[in-house]
């Protein structure tokens, strides 16, 4: 990294901090996590990369706005992610077919240039950095990384360099695993880019996980990415010297309530994400398959419409293999209701699993599908 690309702040002793990772453009779900930890702009407040693209198409330029908005407030900051970056870094052919809820397409559109074309690609994007000059000059000044007292920010990862700061900007901004790597800092790394779901310490969740090993955490909740759908924020306060460490999550999913009790059985508990994807076919059940995941040769329960062919193959992407338990009247997020039998659920401590459809009083929800 160049040395305008890294932004120094001094903390003090005394504060409370909140960071957010990869909001995506759930502009819902960011609302509703901020409103729920009490943020107050006495807070300092971190954005941790990917801040926008993916979120609802008619929310776009409201998101943009809003987290700028945040930023540029007193004790607003946010380093740059990879999507922050990818804006004009691919061919035209793949912009134009690509991100649906794009920023670029958004800009274009408000410029005059919609559907954006292969045809009319070049006069859109000349025109959309003149009339939307101010929100790029803001977008490419943001830094690729944050460093405080006890923190450094950054969207994904370092290298474990004598100095940190030598790090490629390319794996700042694009590094899986970085939870398990050794890094050079001497202070806690914040960092985001990997949905949380996919470390085995996650558990069923994908809340911010905490490696105290080798001091980094990661908040990445899966907006827009996963079934989790959800915005994670790690709030940590500092007093007399010390560090704690919280963390609360929010997503915009539908709610419903639990009918009755109902008790996990003694399936496995088990998960996989994108890079565990190939399934060997055991036994079909009427709702779920045993499989097993071949790069693993670990056995899973797949829901069987999650079950998809690739290249004549089965796959499989970010599957939770888990029933959960639940109380009458509790309340669980609909992360889908689109399967037989079955509908994928989360509970208020972040947990997912499969419940019977019986069990859950979904009749609104059924009717806005």
């Amino acid at each position: 990294m160049k040395p305008n690309q890294i932004q120094s702040v001094s903390l003090g002793e005394h504060f409370r901090l909140i960071a957010i990772s990869d909001v995506h453009g759930n502009l819902p779900a960011l609302q509703k996590l901020l409103k729920k930890i009490h943020y107050t702009s006495d807070d300092i407040l971190v954005f941790v990369g990917d801040m926008f693209d993916k979120g609802p198409q008619d929310q776009i330029l409201k998101n943009f706005d809003y987290i700028r908005t945040l930023v540029r407030q007193k004790n607003g900051y946010a380093v740059c992610g990879n999507w922050e970056r990818d804006i004009w870094e691919y061919p035209k052919e793949k912009l134009v077919r690509w991100k649906k809820s794009a920023l670029y397409k958004a800009w274009a559109q408000e410029a005059g240039f919609s559907p954006l074309t292969l045809d009319n690609f070049d006069p859109a994007m000349a025109a959309v950095k003149i009339q939307f000059k101010q929100q790029l000059d803001w977008l490419y000044s943001l830094p690729m990384a944050l460093e405080t007292e006890d923190f450094v920010f950054v969207h994904a990862g370092l290298e474990p360099l004598p100095d940190w700061r030598d790090s490629d900007p390319k794996k700042v901004l694009r590094q899986e695993d970085f939870i398990y790597e050794r890094q050079t800092t001497g202070k806690w790394v914040i960092c985001g880019h990997i949905p949380t779901f996919s470390y085995p310490m996650s558990g069923m969740t994908s809340l911010p996980c905490i490696n105290r090993d080798n001091q980094v955490i990661a908040i990445d909740g899966g907006s827009g990415v996963s079934w989790f759908n959800q915005v994670n924020a790690l709030v940590i306060e500092k007093d007399k010297g010390k560090l704690h460490f919280s963390f609360d999550f929010a997503d915009a999913l539908e709610t419903c309530q639990v009918r009755y009790p109902v008790k996990r059985t003694g399936i496995l508990q088990r998960k996989s994400d994108w890079r565990n994807i190939h399934l060997r076919i055991e036994q079909q059940g009427k709702h779920f398959s045993r499989c097993t995941l071949l790069s693993s040769n670990e056995p899973v329960f797949v829901k069987n419409e999650h079950i998809r062919w690739q290249d004549g193959a089965p796959v499989v992407y970010d599957c939770i293999c888990n029933l959960l338990s639940a109380e009458e009247g509790e309340e669980v997020a609909v992360m889908d209701q689109s399967c037989s039998g079955y509908v994928l659920a989360k509970k208020r401590n972040g947990e997912a699993g499969w419940i019977k459809r019986e069990a859950l009083e979904m009749e609104a929800v059924f009717s806005r599908d």
